[in-house]
C-alpha cells in the first residue's frame, strides 16, 4: 500500500510536471511565433531601406547629371558670347539676352540645389527612422530570444534534463543591425 501511495505521488508529480511543461511549451510557441513575426517585419524594413538607398543613389546621379548639364550650358553660352562679340552683331542686345539666359540658368541651378537638399533631408530622415525601427526590432528579438532561452532552461529543469525539448534550438537573427546599414551620404 505504501508502494501504491509512492507510485500515486510520483504519478501526480509527473502529471503536474507534464502540465507545467505543456503550459511552458505553449508560451514558448507563442513567443516563437511573435519572434518570427518580428523577423518578418525586420526583413521587410531591411528591404525598404535597400529600396530607399537605391532611390537616393538614383536621385544623386540625376542631380549630378543635371548639374553637369548646367555647367556645359554655361560653357556653351560663354563660347557663343565670344563668337558673337567677334562677329559684331548687335552686341548690346546679345549681351542682354545672355544676361537673361545666365540669370535663368542661375535660378535653375538654385532650384536644383534646393531640390537636392530637400531630397537629402527627406532621405536622411527616412533612413534615421528606419535605423531606429531596425534597432527596436533587434532589441525586441534579443529580448524574445532571452525569454525563449529562459523557458528552455525552465523546461529542462522541470524534466531534469532527461527529456529533449520538443522544439529546435533557435538561430540568431541578429545579422540585421544598424551597423551594417551603409551611409547614404558621404
Amino acid at each position: 500500500e505504501e508502494d501504491n501511495a509512492n507510485l500515486l505521488r510520483n504519478l501526480n508529480n509527473k502529471e503536474e510536471a507534464l502540465r507545467n511543461a505543456q503550459v511552458t511549451f505553449t508560451f514558448i510557441m507563442f513567443f516563437f511565433y511573435i519572434y518570427l513575426l518580428n523577423l518578418e517585419r525586420l526583413n521587410a524594413k531591411s528591404h525598404e531601406l535597400a529600396t530607399l538607398t537605391k532611390q537616393v543613389d538614383l536621385t544623386q546621379t540625376d542631380l549630378k547629371t543635371r548639374e553637369d548639364s548646367f555647367g556645359s550650358k554655361v560653357k556653351n553660352l560663354k563660347i557663343r558670347i565670344v563668337i558673337e562679340y567677334l562677329s559684331g552683331t548687335s552686341f548690346q542686345q546679345r549681351v542682354n539676352d545672355y544676361e537673361q539666359q545666365i540669370s535663368r540658368l542661375r535660378q535653375e541651378l538654385a532650384q536644383l540645389k534646393r531640390e537636392k537638399e530637400e531630397c537629402e533631408r527627406r532621405y536622411t530622415s527616412q533612413l534615421g527612422e528606419l535605423r531606429d525601427k531596425l534597432e527596436q526590432s533587434n532589441n525586441n528579438n534579443r529580448s524574445m530570444q532571452n525569454y525563449v532561452n529562459s523557458l528552455k532552461t525552465t523546461y529542462a529543469s522541470v524534466f531534469n534534463d532527461s527529456v529533449t525539448p520538443p522544439f529546435p534550438s533557435t538561430t540568431s537573427y541578429s545579422r540585421f543591425s544598424t551597423a551594417t546599414i551603409p551611409s547614404v551620404y558621404p
